[in-house]
């Protein structure tokens, strides 16, 4: 957010805050659309200022400074909240990075920057008169961006996230260079104006990652990886696929080459269904299938559309839920084999139970006469009766 100052009608200083994340119902609209001009217009002027930007700075040997990331972040900003029909591009562009300078503590002398964006060398006057016009503008931008010029870069926030991956320093340094080119073309649109930038710092980090463009270096990501890392940033899925995707129709639309035209995200198996017993999964369930991204197992079948199986005396007091088959334990007795009764071929087989003698089965007494028993001796002889009283 930006706070600007401004005087009300008793000549007392407000302040008004200012979101530089535009809402979702901005993206499509600008004060410069608003005052006239058409989308493709100004896009076509921010993609220029941005190109007339770079190359200027590497002659005042700022391009390795934060001036010139800073001074492209100033353009969007500024024509957030100012229309381009007023200004001139190139004005406009001059001041920023003028002003941007000055933020990143490594000013330039102004007649440097005339010089250099418009070379009025051979007119004095006309050389004075947009020195004039260029210290005009640089009052109206800093008023427009609210005496705030505190940025966040993408560029530091991906070197921070690529330092905690803890990746070996050969692919750090082919990552870096995915990310940066990939950086370079969300500065040329409004994506910055759209999503904050730790959104973007992780969204460049994943691009980079899947980025495949039939060379040595490229890095392979299993699933399992892939899901790791994402359960690490703290953007989600779909708002990395998101910003993704209006990189992509940003590039194509403009006819810029990207790296973001390589970027192939691995396919997510779905989401697991509810665990179900063994017995329902089906013997006719598809084989495993085979993607770029890795062997995926089949989809779970669905079990709501599968009848359940006849009912047996061992089941019959005991009805399964809808959806899901009876199981083993109820659907055949203990000594019996699962073949006979479960009507599912895919289930493992059980082997029957073994008939006694079991293996902790109480000792027999040995074969013979019962007096064998005894080592020989006779058995004693069986008491008399006893006579009834009288």
């Amino acid at each position: 957010f930006s706070f600007s100052f401004l005087r009300d009608s008793q000549n007392r200083v407000r302040m008004r805050k200012l979101p530089w994340v535009l809402p979702k119902i901005l993206w499509g609209t600008s004060p410069s659309q608003r005052d006239g001009m058409t989308r493709d217009v100004e896009m076509g002027k921010r993609i220029s200022m941005v190109k007339t930007i770079r190359e200027k700075a590497i002659k005042l040997t700022l391009a390795e400074s934060q001036a010139l990331p800073t001074a492209i972040v100033f353009v969007h900003r500024f024509l957030s909240v100012d229309s381009l029909v007023k200004f001139d591009a190139m004005d406009v562009a001059c001041t920023a990075l003028f002003l941007a300078a000055k933020v990143a503590t490594c000013p330039r002398r102004l007649n440097d920057f005339v010089l250099h964006f418009f070379d009025l060398r051979k007119d004095a006057q006309m050389h004075n008169n947009k020195k004039k016009q260029i210290m005009l503008i640089e009052r109206q931008m800093i008023s427009a961006l609210g005496y705030d010029f505190a940025i966040t870069h993408p560029k530091s926030l991906f070197g921070e996230r690529l330092e905690k991956l803890g990746l070996l320093p050969e692919v750090q340094t082919t990552l870096k260079g995915k990310a940066y080119r990939l950086l370079e073309d969300i500065y040329m649109s409004t994506i910055l104006m759209q999503y904050p930038p730790s959104y973007i710092a992780d969204a460049v980090l994943y691009m980079a990652l899947h980025a495949k463009t039939s060379s040595p270096e490229d890095i392979t990501v299993r699933e399992d990886d892939d899901r790791l890392l994402l359960q690490k940033l703290e953007t989600s899925r779909d708002d990395i696929m998101a910003i993704a995707a209006d990189l992509r129709a940003f590039c194509n639309k403009y006819e810029i080459r990207s790296w973001s035209n390589v970027f192939k995200p691995p396919h997510h198996s779905r989401s697991q269904a509810p665990t179900a017993p063994p017995s329902a999964v089906s013997s006719t369930a598809q084989p495993k299938s085979s993607t770029a991204a890795g062997t995926l197992a089949a989809a779970p079948p669905d079990l709501a559309s599968q009848a359940p199986p006849a009912l047996t005396p061992h089941n019959a007091s005991q009805v399964p839920p809808q959806g899901y088959p009876a199981p083993a334990y109820q659907r055949a007795p203990p000594d019996l084999t699962l073949s006979q009764h479960c009507p599912d071929p895919s289930y493992p087989q059980q082997p029957p139970v073994p008939p006694y003698p079991h293996p902790i089965a109480p000792p027999q007494a040995p074969a013979g006469p019962p007096h064998a028993a005894h080592h020989g001796a006779t058995p004693p002889a069986p008491a008399p009766a006893l006579a009834p009283p009288a």
